[in-house]
């Protein structure tokens, strides 16, 4: 082989090598953006996946605050439930101070309303008592006036039984049972004297009895009203 030949194989197979160089740094060009490319990715998965970390991380506090809250909520949901327990009771025992202060209320208003009508019916009495006292007051010093009369008249009566005496012997005859009619028969005056006595006499104590039960009866009705008040 003539060198001419040999030269143009070398040129050849040089043309061959760079155009191979020139594919080869063009894949490596492409296998270095790929690499970069990749790179790039990877720096953004790594970041994506440093904050994917950092969120998950927060999501844990977050999530144990809440379970913390929730926990503190449940405390306090039962602490709650135990006020109201507590309170219903309360409550419950309230209504029954309540009812029973009412019946107590209402029964004393029963009491204090039959006590005013008592006072207003003891009052009514004693005014009507008092009344009754001041005619009987007034009969009474019409009394006086019928004791002088009384006296008056047992004067003129004994008087009248010094004659009387000698018409004691004609008493024990067999009419003598009959001696206030003997007596009458004859001498009306007298005997009318007699009676007026003793009429005056028995209305005068008549009187006094009343009198005293009426003080009596006056003295009970306000010591029962004091009582009330």
């Amino acid at each position: 082989m003539s060198n001419q030949n040999k030269i143009s194989n070398l040129n050849l197979q040089i043309e061959r090598l760079n155009n191979d160089k020139k594919e080869l740094q063009s894949e490596l060009k492409n296998k270095e953006n790929l690499l970069a490319s990749v790179r790039r990715d990877l720096r953004e998965m790594k970041t994506k996946n440093e904050n994917l970390h950092k969120t998950i991380h927060d999501d844990e506090l977050k999530f144990m605050k809440m379970s913390n809250d929730l926990d503190e909520t449940r405390k306090e949901k039962n602490l709650i439930g135990l006020q109201m327990v507590r309170r219903n009771d309360e409550i419950v025992v309230l209504r029954d101070k309540l009812n029973n202060t009412q019946t107590a209320l209402d029964q004393g208003q029963t009491q204090y309303n039959q006590r005013v009508e008592d006072i207003r019916l003891l009052k009514m009495e004693i005014t009507n008592l008092q009344t009754e006292r001041d005619c009987l007051t007034r009969a009474i010093r019409s009394t006086a006036d019928m004791r002088e009369e009384i006296i008056r008249l047992q004067r003129s009566l004994n008087q009248e039984r010094i004659k009387v005496r000698s018409l004691t012997e004609d008493a024990k005859t067999p009419t003598g049972v009959h001696r206030w009619r003997i007596l009458k028969g004859e001498d009306p005056n007298r005997y009318q004297l007699l009676e007026k006595v003793q009429m005056l006499q028995r209305r005068n104590l008549k009187q006094e009895i009343q009198k005293e039960k009426l003080q009596q009866k006056l003295e009970e009705s306000h010591r029962v009203c004091d009582t009330l008040k």
